[in-house]
């Protein structure tokens, strides 16, 4: 998921301003995406957000770093000269 850094380095500019809470909405104009997308792509992960409240944003960020550490791995690929397992 692409966005998912995008939305990493917004959460934390906004943690830099001392923003506590962020709604789908303020992240998606942040970030030229509408709150709908933004709800929908978190929601593949998990429940984050709360009614009327939004996202907390330490706990937001915490998420996202987890999630992204998870996919990254899996794209991992080695390289190098050799063999595995023998000749």
């Amino acid at each position: 998921m692409r966005r998912l850094s995008l939305y990493l380095r917004q959460l934390e500019s906004f943690k830099r301003k001392e923003r506590r809470t962020i709604s789908s909405r303020q992240l998606g104009e942040s970030l030229g995406l509408t709150d709908a997308q933004v709800r929908k792509d978190l929601a593949y992960f998990g429940q984050f957000g709360h009614p009327g409240i939004g996202y907390r944003v330490d706990d937001l960020i915490a998420q996202v770093k987890r999630i992204l550490g998870r996919t990254r791995c899996g794209m991992c690929c080695w390289w190098g000269p050799g063999t595995w397992g023998g000749r």
